[in-house]
């Protein structure tokens, strides 16, 4: 481990998605993830929130080592993903796990529990016992461990599949625990078992966790920092509870408005207004204009930079983001 480097950090990444005619022409392109920097740092909760269609399942995915970037760097304890995953793709899966949205549809059917938390095991080459089985299904909240290591994916409920997850991903012991939306499908008591878990397991083990949401609430909750999305772009950055609690971008705004709040304070829920499809970004100017009430004439010409505002806080915004002096 390289102390001296962030345990992830990404330049400038890029990942287009091009849709071509039958003659091969270029007819659509999809900027999924568009011109992003960041860092993680270890034992770091590092949010990345939007919605559906802002990139954030393809930041995650290029994250975990499952989809290739365009243009840009990304970088694990200071070296390249492309050179780790070239010369160590198994040594680079025991550092990065995922978890999905639908665990079942990434659980072989036919094969039993334990069968499923045996072979990453078996692929990497870790011995292991039956006890150490019972005692990483028991770490996850799956008892009676025994009862539930000889079941099948489909003799438990959505929340168990999900905590078996968690469960094969824990049991390499990774550096990087990347969580797409893994409570969006879950009733409100499972999400809050599920995320207590997942917090427990980042105290025990001191790994970093990404985890993806579009639920701003969800986010205050559980993470340190957060990432604002819209259509490939970070537009705004910050600590959790600072965007969470005096959002400045008026995208960043709309998403805490929208979640209705325990906090009789604060006004209820709205709505989000129409947003464009992925892909649908302007040929000029702020991608989020079409959607926003504080729009200027510049918003509509000149695309916005993400420009520190204050101490850890960044904001892509010509009206509401003032950067520092």
């Amino acid at each position: 481990m390289k102390e001296e480097y962030p345990l992830v950090e990404a330049k400038k990444l890029k990942k287009y998605f091009r849709e071509t005619s039958l003659l091969g022409k270029v007819i659509k392109t999809t900027k999924a993830v568009d011109d992003v920097s960041f860092s993680i740092g270890r034992r770091e909760k590092f949010c990345i929130v939007g919605e559906s269609g802002s990139g954030k399942t393809t930041l995650a995915r290029i994250l975990a080592g499952l989809l290739d970037y365009d243009e840009g760097e990304l970088f694990l304890d200071g070296e390249r993903y492309k050179d780790l995953l070239e010369k160590d793709r198994k040594g680079f899966r025991r550092k990065v796990q995922i978890i999905f949205q639908d665990p079942y549809s990434s659980i072989n059917p036919r094969k039993s529990v334990r069968e499923f938390l045996e072979r990453p095991l078996k692929l990497h080459g870790i011995s292991f016992s039956r006890s150490d089985l019972l005692n990483i299904l028991e770490s996850v909240g799956l008892s009676p461990a025994e009862e539930i290591m000889n079941r099948m994916p489909w003799e438990l409920s959505g929340g168990q599949r999900q905590r078996l997850f968690i469960a094969r991903a824990i049991s390499l012991n990774p550096e990087l625990l990347v969580a797409d939306e893994p409570v969006s499908m879950l009733d409100v008591t499972v999400r809050a078992q599920i995320l207590s878990l997942m917090n427990r397991l980042y105290e025990d083990r001191g790994m970093s966790i990404v985890l993806i949401s579009h639920d701003m609430l969800t986010v205050n909750a559980f993470c340190d920092r957060v990432a604002v999305m819209y259509l490939g772009k970070f537009v705004e950055v910050g600590k959790a509870r600072d965007v969470y609690s005096s959002p400045i971008h008026p995208y960043s705004e709309l998403l805490v408005k929208s979640t209705l709040k325990p906090d009789p304070g604060i006004k209820g829920k709205v709505d989000l207004p129409e947003k464009e499809e992925l892909g649908s970004v302007p040929a000029a100017g702020c991608r989020f204009q079409p959607r926003c009430i504080y729009s200027v004439q510049r918003c509509a010409l000149e695309e916005p930079i993400l420009r520190e505002v204050s101490q850890g806080r960044s904001v892509a915004c010509h009206v509401k983001g003032v950067s520092r002096s």
